[in-house]
């Protein structure tokens, strides 16, 4: 969290009940039981606890974030989300993407710092100076990415990558988000998960063979046995590294 380490106890009470009342309600509606009231208010609250402490940290800090990986869609909506709320962002991107770039003018436009580099290479993240928080948004996306059997820029990219982003913030003190993907989960799991049509689109059903799964979606109990794609391991590999 933004500021955590300046949070008086009251703050730190605050995000440490949300963590706990959050997973406590998954539990319940995992267990397809109903949330209490008083539970769900008290979710609520430490929620808006937290967010009113995040709010106050950037506003009194003035956090500096990288954004890595900034030029892409994801990162691009986040920089502008960010900029909205005063807070001072640096992007690094390598343009390797096709299209990223035509994100440069509006993101220079307001005032954002941007790097040039990759995050293969420490040197290039080091540009950005002292920060407060990194979001990792850099990756090669694509499930066919190591089809042909070089998997060099995959694996290096959102491996080594992320590694060196999270070396980076240790050597900061800084705060970092890691953005996965659902690309980690193994796809024979979800090809058996029983599958509801609704109006608009498909659901998870109710019932469910698998566990860990239900219709709110997937939890940390869901197999992780099974294959997948590379882009999926490279992610997940970098889930477990950090």
């Amino acid at each position: 969290m933004i500021g955590l380490k300046e949070a008086g106890w009251f703050q730190q009470w605050a995000y440490k009940l949300a963590i706990g009342v959050g997973m406590r309600q998954a539990s319940l509606r995992e267990e397809r039981k109903p949330v209490p009231a008083g539970l769900a208010l008290a979710f609520w609250l430490a929620r808006a606890l937290v967010l009113n402490n995040v709010r106050r940290a950037i506003g009194v800090h003035r956090a500096r974030i990288l954004i890595t990986g900034g030029a892409g869609y994801i990162g691009s909506v986040l920089t502008k989300t960010l900029l909205d709320r005063g807070v001072a962002v640096t992007v690094l991107d390598n343009l390797y993407r096709k299209g990223s770039a035509l994100n440069l003018p509006r993101l220079k436009k307001h005032g954002v710092k941007f790097i040039r580099g990759d995050v293969r290479n420490p040197e290039d993240i080091a540009k950005a100076g002292k920060i407060d928080f990194l979001i990792e948004c850099s990756a090669e996306p694509s499930v066919l990415s190591g089809k042909d059997g070089d998997t060099d820029y995959l694996v290096q990219t959102n491996l080594h990558g992320a590694v060196n982003c999270a070396e980076y913030c240790r050597k900061n003190d800084a705060g970092m988000i890691f953005l996965s993907t659902s690309r980690v989960y193994p796809v024979q799991p979800l090809l058996d998960c029983e599958i509801r049509e609704s109006v608009k689109r498909f659901d998870f059903a109710v019932k469910q063979k698998i566990p860990g799964l239900s219709e709110a979606g997937l939890t940390e109990k869901f197999p992780m046995e099974g294959w997948r794609s590379l882009y999926g391991a490279t992610k997940l590999s970098a889930e477990i590294m950090l």
